[in-house]
C-alpha cells in the first residue's frame, strides 16, 4: 500500500462486497444509491402496515375480511374471529391445542414470522422456541442488515450514531480499557425474545432478560468462549459427552450494566424513561406478565473474538439453545429474586435453567444460506432488495476510504518506539484484522 491509494482492506474483503480498489463514490452518486435505498425502505413499511392491517381485520376461521380490526384470542392474540361462533369453531378444529401448544407467537409488527407478500422470507425468521408451565417464547436476530457482529462502541436502541460519539470521546486513546473490555472487537451476536404468559390461572410470571443464557454445540464450545474478557459471564457443563459452553448476557463497561434493550410490552414500545407498571427493571429486563401478555426484548453475547466466527450466520450456527430466566411471581421483590439468579450465573458443571428454546439449524442455515456462498452483498440484495445491498457496498466503501486516510495520517508521525505497543494493545482491544494487516506496513515505514 502507498500514500494516495484507497485500498487498506485484503482482497477477501474487496471481493465480498464487490469492490474495485480505484472506486472512489462521488457525491451525486451516493445521493442517488441512498434514495433508491430509502424509496425501498418506505415501500417496505407499507407493506408491513398493511399486512398488520389486513391480517387484524379477517378472521382466522373463515377468512372473510372487515372494514375494523376484529376481537381475537386473549390468552394467545394470534388469532382473530367475526363472533363468538367463529372463535368456538376454530378452537374446536385445533386452535386450543396450537394455542396452548404455543404454535403461534402473538401477532404484533415487531415480531412478523409469516413471509409479507412477494417476500421469500418473513421480516423476523423464528430460529428457536421452546415452552414450559405456560410461559413460551421465539427467538430470532435483531442484527445488522450485513450480518457482521457488533461491537461495544455501539448502543443498543435508537439513539445509535450519536451515542457513538459518546462512546468514542469517552474511550479516547485509553487502549489499556479497550483492551480490558476488548472494546472495539467485532464479536456481539444480537438476539431477539418474544416471551409470552398463556397460564390458565391468573398468576402472573416474572421474566429476568439480563439473566438469560445461550448455550453452544459441544464441537463449537471452544469457538465461542475464544476472546471473553474479566466482565463475560462464561461457564462450561458436560452433557453427552461433550462440552458445552453457556454465555450469559454481555457486559457494557459504558451503562455499567448487561446489554439489554427492553423492546415492547403487549405490542407498545417501552420507554426507559416512563416504563409500564408491569416493568420492573426497565435496565435488566425484570417484567410482570400476566396472563396473555407479551414482552420484546433484545439482548447481546459474545462469541468468540472473530477469528472463527464472523458473522451473524457463522454464531447462530453455533448456538443450541437460548434459556429464558422466569419465575411465578408470589409478591417477593423482583429485585430479591434477580439477586438470586445473578449468583448462580457462571458456575462450571451446571446447565442453565429456566425456559430452553432449541435452535433449528435447518431454519439457520437456509437463512443465511447466501451470506455463506455469496457474502454480505447476496444476502441483502435477497433479503431486502439490490437497492439496500447498493448502498451497503457504498456505505462499507467510504469507511474504507476514511480509514486509508486515517492510516496515512497515522503512518506518517508515529514513532519507531511505540509501534509495537500500539499493535498489542490493538489486538487485546478486539482489533486483531487490523493489527495483522497494518502491523508490517507500519513498522515498515518507520
Amino acid at each position: 500500500m502507498s500514500h494516495g491509494t484507497y485500498s487498506l482492506m485484503p482482497e477477501e474483503y474487496h471481493r465480498r462486497y464487490n469492490i474495485d480498489p480505484k472506486w472512489v463514490p462521488f457525491p451525486k452518486e451516493v445521493e442517488n444509491i441512498n434514495a433508491a435505498a430509502e424509496r425501498r425502505i418506505q415501500e417496505d413499511k407499507i407493506k408491513v402496515d398493511q399486512h398488520d392491517q389486513a391480517t387484524r381485520s379477517k378472521c382466522s376461521f373463515c377468512h372473510k375480511p372487515s372494514s375494523e380490526p376484529l376481537p381475537g384470542c386473549s390468552l394467545c392474540k394470534s388469532t382473530r374471529y367475526c363472533d363468538a361462533k367463529c372463535q368456538l369453531a376454530h378452537y374446536k378444529a385445533g386452535h386450543k391445542q396450537e394455542c396452548t401448544g404455543f404454535v403461534h407467537p402473538p401477532f404484533t409488527k415487531e415480531f412478523l414470522t409469516e413471509p409479507l407478500e412477494g417476500d421469500e422470507f418473513p421480516p423476523t425468521p423464528v430460529f428457536a422456541q421452546g415452552h414450559i408451565e405456560g410461559l413460551g417464547c421465539w427467538v430470532s436476530t435483531a442484527g445488522k442488515i450485513g450480518c457482521e457482529l457488533s461491537t461495544l462502541l455501539e448502543p443498543m436502541g435508537d439513539d445509535g450514531e450519536k451515542e457513538s460519539d459518546k462512546r468514542l470521546n469517552r474511550i479516547g486513546g485509553d487502549m489499556t480499557t479497550s483492551a480490558q473490555y476488548a472494546i472495539w472487537g467485532e464479536s456481539l451476536i444480537t438476539v431477539s425474545v418474544l416471551v409470552q404468559n398463556r397460564r390458565k390461572d391468573s398468576t402472573p410470571i416474572l421474566i429476568f432478560g439480563a439473566r438469560t443464557q445461550i448455550t453452544s454445540h459441544g464441537e463449537a464450545a471452544k469457538d465461542v468462549i475464544e476472546g471473553r474478557t474479566e466482565k463475560d459471564t462464561v461457564s462450561t457443563f458436560q452433557a453427552g459427552g461433550d462440552t458445552h459452553a453457556v454465555l450469559s448476557v454481555a457486559y457494557d463497561p459504558f451503562k455499567k450494566a448487561s446489554r439489554l434493550l427492553l423492546k415492547s410490552l403487549n405490542g407498545v414500545p417501552v420507554s426507559p424513561e416512563a416504563p409500564p407498571a408491569a416493568v420492573k427493571d426497565v435496565q435488566n429486563g425484570v417484567v410482570a406478565l400476566h396472563r396473555g401478555d407479551f414482552a420484546i426484548f433484545h439482548a447481546q453475547f459474545r462469541v468468540g473474538d472473530n477469528h472463527h466466527i464472523k458473522n451473524d450466520g457463522q454464531a447462530f450456527g453455533r448456538l443450541a439453545a437460548l434459556h429464558v430466566a422466569f419465575t411465578p411471581w408470589h409478591g417477593t421483590p423482583p429485585s430479591v429474586l434477580d439477586d438470586i439468579l445473578a449468583a448462580h450465573l457462571g458456575h462450571d458443571d451446571r446447565a442453565p435453567a429456566g425456559l430452553r428454546a432449541r435452535f433449528n439449524q435447518p431454519v439457520v442455515s437456509a437463512y443465511y444460506a447466501e451470506l455463506a456462498r455469496g457474502g454480505p452483498l447476496a444476502h441483502i440484495t435477497r433479503r431486502y432488495g439490490a437497492e439496500r445491498a447498493a448502498l451497503e457496498r457504498v456505505l462499507v466503501r467510504v469507511k474504507e476510504i476514511a480509514g486509508v486516510e486515517m492510516f496515512d495520517m497515522m503512518r506518517d508521525c508515529i514513532r519507531p518506539e511505540v509501534v509495537d505497543r500500539m499493535l498489542g494493545n490493538m489486538r487485546a482491544a478486539g482489533l486483531n484484522w487490523f493489527a495483522e494487516l497494518i502491523g508490517p506496513l507500519v513498522k515498515h515505514s518507520s
